[in-house]
């Protein structure tokens, strides 16, 4: 992982997330609806993803006390109530931004911090962006109203969605390349002991022993 450019990245979703969601917020409190049901979901897809992290984390707690393990839970219980109540926000990629920054080594994997990036990011697009997408474009055709403002505000929900796919198509190749690298690395394992056990090296003619005892 260069952890640069990924710091970058977490901290442009963050601000790309601010951005979404407070413009979400003001299309919601500022424009005229043709429809009181478009008014409705309006609001509900602006808390979606926290309803869905914090059912998550729900889900993920009872499932510990189910099995006794009580030592994660407070942990998970702290990250998921975070996540809920600051994603809509940014403040979950700014932490893992902040993480990075002030690790003292600048090379390794994260995978903790890319699958909570990855998934919060893509949670918000599902479950926000995408619909108020939707809602908007179709609101904004039924009134025939279309000004700048309200372009910009679809604008950046579209950006935000190019941001999350940008992340799983960034996080698919990753995995294709960990199992290209496992592949390798078994086909070495067993290349090794074959020459070992043949006692030559590459096409190297094996050495003819012969019996000059005596009948």
């Amino acid at each position: 992982m260069n952890l640069k450019l990924e710091v970058l990245f977490l901290l442009l979703g963050a601000v790309l997330r601010i951005v979404s969601t407070g413009t979400s917020i003001w299309y919601y409190l500022t424009q005229e609806f043709a429809l009181e049901i478009l008014h409705t979901l309006c609001w509900v897809f602006i808390i979606a993803p926290s309803s869905v992290f914090l059912t998550l984390t729900m889900f993920v707690v009872a499932y510990d006390l189910c099995k006794g393990d009580f030592v994660a839970i407070p942990f998970k219980l702290g990250m998921g109530i975070f996540i809920a109540l600051g994603g809509p926000v940014g403040a979950p990629l700014f932490l893992f931004a902040a993480v990075l920054s002030f690790n003292p080594s600048w090379t390794g994997d994260f995978y903790v911090i890319e699958g909570l990036s990855r998934s919060t990011t893509m949670v918000e697009a599902l479950f926000e962006s995408m619909p108020q997408i939707t809602i908007q474009v179709y609101n904004n055709q039924l009134l025939r109203d279309w000004n700048i403002f309200k372009i910009c505000s679809v604008s950046a929900s579209s950006t935000a969605i190019f941001y999350s796919f940008y992340k799983l198509c960034k996080a698919i190749d990753k995995v294709k390349q960990y199992e290209d690298a496992v592949i390798n690395s078994k086909a070495d394992q067993k290349v090794i002991p074959e020459i070992m056990d043949t006692g030559r090296k590459g096409d190297e003619e094996p050495i003819e022993v012969y019996d000059m005892s005596e009948d």
